[in-house]
C-alpha cells in the first residue's frame, strides 16, 4: 500500500519534551523559555483559523461589520477561557509557574520509568496547580512509549503465532 504521507511525516511523532516546557510555562515562572513567543505565533493562527471559519459559515452577503463582530466574539479571552474550562484545562495540571527542575521531573527521551520503583511520594504532597509541565511531559511520554514497546510485543507475538 502506497502511503500519500510526506516523506518526513510519523504518526507517533510527539512533540519533544523541550516544546512541551516552553509551550507550558509562563513568563513569571522566571524560566530560561516561556509560551510568550509561541503564544504570539498562536494568536495569529487563531486569529487566521477563526477568520476562515467565520467567512465560510455566515451567509454569502454578511458585510465586513458582522464578519468582524462574529471572529471578535470567538477569539476574545472571555470566550476562549470558557471553551478552556469545558475542556478542562484551567485546572493548573497542563501550565506551570514553577521553575523547572530536572533533577526531580526530567526523563532522556526513550527511557522508562518502572511504576513499581518510581518515587511517587515526589508528587503525593504536591497539588494540582504546582504540577510542573516536565511531570506532565513525562507523563505523556512514558504513556507514548508504554503503548510503543506493548504494540511492539504484541507484533511479536502475532508473527510468532503465524510461523506456527
Amino acid at each position: 500500500m502506497q502511503s500519500h504521507l510526506h516523506p518526513l511525516a510519523d504518526e507517533s511523532v510527539v512533540p519533544s519534551p523541550s516544546h512541551l516546557i516552553e509551550a507550558t510555562t509562563f513568563l513569571s515562572a522566571k524560566d530560561a523559555v516561556n509560551l510568550e513567543r509561541l503564544e504570539f505565533l498562536g494568536d495569529a493562527f487563531l486569529k487566521y483559523a477563526v477568520t476562515i471559519s467565520v467567512y465560510s459559515r455566515l451567509e454569502k452577503d454578511a458585510d465586513e461589520g458582522k464578519l468582524t463582530l462574529a471572529r471578535i466574539k470567538l477569539i476574545s479571552n472571555q470566550y476562549l477561557y470558557k471553551m478552556a474550562q469545558l475542556l478542562q484545562l484551567t485546572n493548573g495540571v497542563y501550565m506551570t509557574t514553577c521553575r523547572f527542575d530536572p533533577s526531580v521531573a526530567y526523563l532522556p527521551p526513550s527511557y522508562i520509568v518502572d511504576p513499581k520503583t518510581m518515587d511517587l511520594d515526589t508528587f503525593s504532597n504536591v497539588s494540582p496547580a504546582s504540577y510542573s509541565a516536565s511531570s506532565v511531559s513525562f507523563a505523556i511520554l512514558r504513556t507514548k512509549l508504554r503503548t510503543r514497546q506493548r504494540d511492539k510485543r504484541d507484533n511479536r507475538g502475532l508473527i510468532k503465532e503465524t510461523a506456527r
